[in-house]
């Protein structure tokens, strides 16, 4: 581990806090504010180099991909892996440039649109969203997560469907998102699931339960025989399972942030906060208790993670659990802890296209000398 790897990362969420600050100060305007943020999510992911593990996916995928105007039999979308929606996307790049990390730029345009979208429409303090996207997941689900991240903050938008017992477009919506990931079909049938309200012996079950298996390391879907209806596929990621990555500081965030919903979770039982609320109670069940299935925490959970990045701000700003320079405080110490023992690795160095990048093969040579 490097810690100069994890600067960059750490300068942004610094600048992501600062106008945080100012926000909550009311020392800015709102499209002064919107401004900056852009300026600053666009600086830093859509003019990125080669980063993190998956560009060398992408990247292979952008450059062996027709352009718009190629309609032979290549167009097929049939013949290819991935979803028909991130294809077309690729394709409409490809007509222009040639130049893979364009095509990243124009990505993290699409997804700074959408996160504006969210935050202003969720949120009463806009900028707040963007710190809890930087310190939970973030920067990975933008720079690794690159065809799923469409569909959650797909997913996202349509909450506000499920609150006004729209169906028809709720569904359409998450159908839009599959077209870039597969797994936002998952989402369809929670429509009857998140406005309901969770019994709170329920969740406080979970939580127990949820700390309990990791921590005592119980495997009680191989105690069960639940491996053999699970499939056989699964059987020796089962019985091989680690926990390291269940257990430790992330398992204090995850806990105290159910504690708090099973404290507020009646008082916001009537507005869009406790969709969010259900959404991390699935999450916290996938990824503690549902463990032992690695599809399960390394794949779905992650579809309900992106809950964290409004319940962190809603607590902090309506509840207000602590004096506001106390949070911040807590904020910017925890934030900073995660993101430096994030990407302090080699494979997370950061480049930027004003400042020089290296050669894709030299990013390959780095990223495999570091794993």
């Amino acid at each position: 581990m490097d810690i100069i790897f994890s600067l960059p990362y750490l300068l942004l969420y610094l600048f992501f806090i600062l106008l945080a600050i100012w926000d909550v100060n009311n020392r800015i305007s709102l499209n002064s504010l919107r401004a900056l943020e852009c300026i600053g999510f666009l600086f830093f992911f859509g003019l990125r180099g080669y980063v993190l593990s998956d560009a060398s996916v992408y990247y292979y995928a952008f450059q062996s991909e027709d352009n718009l105007f190629d309609w032979g039999y290549g167009f097929s979308f049939a013949e290819y892996t991935f979803e028909p929606g991130f294809r077309l996307l690729e394709k409409i790049v490809r007509a222009i440039t040639s130049e893979y990390l364009y095509f990243q730029l124009v990505y993290s345009i699409i997804d700074f649109i959408l996160l504006d979208i969210i935050f202003r429409k969720y949120l009463k303090n806009y900028a707040l969203g963007f710190v809890f996207f930087a310190m939970i997941e973030g920067c990975m689900f933008e720079i690794n997560l690159f065809r799923n991240i469409k569909s959650i903050l797909l997913f996202i938008i349509s909450i506000q469907f499920i609150y006004e017992k729209n169906l028809k477009k709720y569904v359409l919506l998450n159908i839009f998102g599959a077209l870039f990931h597969m797994t936002a079909l998952i989402y369809i049938p929670l429509y009857w699931i998140l406005n309901k309200n969770f019994y709170k012996p329920v969740i406080l079950v979970i939580i127990i339960l949820g700390v309990i298996i990791p921590v005592l390391n119980i495997q009680w879907v191989h105690l069960l025989h639940l491996d053999s209806i699970i499939g056989m596929r699964y059987v020796n990621e089962v019985t091989d399972v680690t926990v390291s990555y269940n257990v430790g500081i992330r398992i204090i965030e995850r806990v105290a942030i159910c504690m708090m919903i099973l404290k507020y979770y009646k008082q916001d039982s009537n507005s869009t906060i406790k969709i969010f609320y259900n959404i991390y109670v699935l999450y916290f069940f996938m990824f503690n208790i549902m463990y032992e299935i690695p599809i399960f925490p390394s794949r779905v959970a992650a579809l309900f993670l992106p809950s964290a990045w409004f319940i962190c701000p809603h607590m902090m700003m309506n509840k207000r659990l602590l004096p506001l320079k106390q949070s911040f405080f807590i904020v910017l110490l925890y934030g900073s802890i995660l993101i430096m023992s994030t990407y302090s690795k080699k494979y997370a160095k950061y480049s930027n296209m004003l400042f020089g990048v290296e050669s894709f093969s030299d990013y390959q040579d780095r990223y495999n000398s570091s794993i």
